[in-house]
């Protein structure tokens, strides 16, 4: 279990925080990006396809994963406990509790 503050320790596809992954995330993850919304507190945790980068299909990787049995978001996931993440990228988190 992480520690808040703690950059490294975070769960993906978890963009508002609440410790799980559901439809509010891909919102927050799509207001950010298209309505300049607040950016999530562990912009880590918005990249939930691990692709290095927090774009426009982060929000719908969530959404295919949530309502249409797509694949889950990648290490650290929702189905396991938060951890660091296993590939390197710029991403990291201002703030996540675990």
């Amino acid at each position: 279990m992480g520690l808040p503050n703690d950059p490294d320790i975070f769960r993906r596809g978890d963009a508002d925080g609440n410790g799980g992954v559901a439809i509010n995330d891909a919102i927050v993850v799509a207001n950010w990006l298209r309505l300049a919304g607040d950016e999530p507190d562990c912009v880590d945790s918005a990249d939930a396809d691990d692709s290095g980068l927090v774009d426009d299909l982060d929000p719908l990787f969530i959404l295919a994963f949530l309502m249409l049995g797509g694949p889950p978001p990648p290490a650290p996931g929702p189905y396991s406990n938060c951890a660091s993440d296993p590939t390197p990228d710029i991403l990291d988190c201002g703030f996540y509790e675990c």
